[in-house]
């Protein structure tokens, strides 16, 4: 073999082999730091994606940074594999948004629903429904063949009757050639009779029919001195029936509500009435065949159907006004030619007022008036 050594001489060799030391140390320092990069690299990649790029470019200047100090730190023989690389912090959101976000009205938002939830602006009503009742007190009472006659509030403008027998019974209320007739509606309970004839003598005659006759059944005669001349016009009775609970007197407050003045009241629930009861053409056709031959008004059913004759009109208004403590007289008379009819009187404003809801619910006309009755 040619001995290249005895060619080239011992430090040609020597120089060879410092250059084969030199490349060898060049060629695994390169491959730690390859390996140093990917483990960063490694690291980044671990954030969010989107700044992946990013945060890469800023760390291998973080790196070059730290392994500059890190050479002119380390003891001979340290690895670079040992080199601390500085933790990068990466941003919540990097990316602008896209489109301009929509302004936020300045307004707070409630956290839970309202409690209660109004079912209209309108204040509620409120009232406490207080009206003028009738009552058997039991201090002045005769009773006679089951009939009982209790006359302890006459001073008030009422009489309280009893009817404890089957047989069909009438009332007779007398003063002075004057008498007022009454049927009545076999209850087995007391029923009120208006005391209205102003102040004098009275004779109250029951008769019960028997065989298409009448007979005497009780009979009471006292003197009445009226606490107000009006009461017999606030109070119920037979013909204008109502109590606390009526439909009739809920309606009335409802309708008079806010308003402190009785002539307004009274004109509010007149306006009520002739817009909302029709003419009940079926029912006076009736009665004036004789097909009913007596009828009794009720406030309550009137509404309820909203229809009703002359009396049932009549009769609504009175007790709608009384239940406002408005006197209200129900008056029976004839108009016209002769017909036999029901209208009213209302007290305000220091005297009497004349309302006809009938003819004004019917556009109809009537004229000369003439009173009979009033109740």
């Amino acid at each position: 073999m040619y001995d290249l050594r005895k060619a080239y001489g011992d430090n040609m060799f020597k120089l060879i082999d410092k250059v084969k030391m030199i490349f060898i140390c060049t060629f695994i320092a390169v491959c730690l730091t390859a390996c140093g990069g990917d483990d960063e690299v490694k690291t980044t990649t671990t954030g969010i994606f989107t700044t992946v790029k990013d945060t890469t470019k800023s760390t291998d200047d973080e790196r070059t940074s730290a392994s500059e100090s890190n050479d002119s730190t380390r003891d001979e023989g340290t690895t670079i594999l040992t080199t601390t690389v500085p933790t990068t912090t990466v941003p919540t959101t990097t990316v602008a948004p896209t489109t301009t976000p929509t302004p936020i009205p300045n307004t707070v938002v409630p956290t839970e629903p309202p409690a209660t939830i109004p079912t209209t602006t309108e204040p509620p009503m409120s009232y406490n429904i207080s009206v003028y009742s009738t009552e058997a007190s039991g201090r002045l009472v005769k009773e006679m063949n089951g009939y009982t006659i209790d006359y302890s509030n006459v001073s008030r403008g009422y009489v309280m009757i009893k009817n404890s027998t089957a047989a069909v019974t009438y009332i007779w209320i007398k003063k002075e050639g004057i008498t007022y007739q009454y049927k009545m509606g076999n209850t087995g309970g007391y029923e009120a009779f208006p005391i209205n004839m102003g102040n004098g003598k009275y004779e109250i005659i029951i008769l019960a029919v028997e065989n298409g006759l009448g007979y005497e059944k009780n009979k009471l005669e006292t003197s009445v001195t009226l606490e107000n001349g009006n009461y017999p016009y606030l109070y119920p009775n037979q013909l204008v029936y109502f109590n606390s609970s009526s439909y009739a007197v809920d309606l009335s407050y409802q309708i008079c509500y806010g308003l402190s003045n009785d002539g307004d009241k009274v004109n509010a629930i007149y306006n009520y009435i002739i817009s909302n009861i029709s003419y009940n053409y079926d029912r006076a056709n009736k009665i004036s065949s004789g097909e009913i031959s007596e009828y009794i008004p009720s406030p309550d059913n009137t509404l309820y159907s909203s229809m009703g004759i002359c009396s049932d009109y009549s009769s609504l208004f009175a007790a709608m006004c009384r239940a406002q403590k408005i006197p209200c007289k129900m008056v029976y008379g004839y108009i016209n030619n002769g017909a036999y009819h029901a209208w009213n009187q209302a007290y305000y404003n220091g005297s009497w007022h004349f309302f006809d809801a009938t003819i004004a619910s019917s556009g109809g006309n009537a004229g000369n008036y003439i009173q009979d009755k009033q109740y």
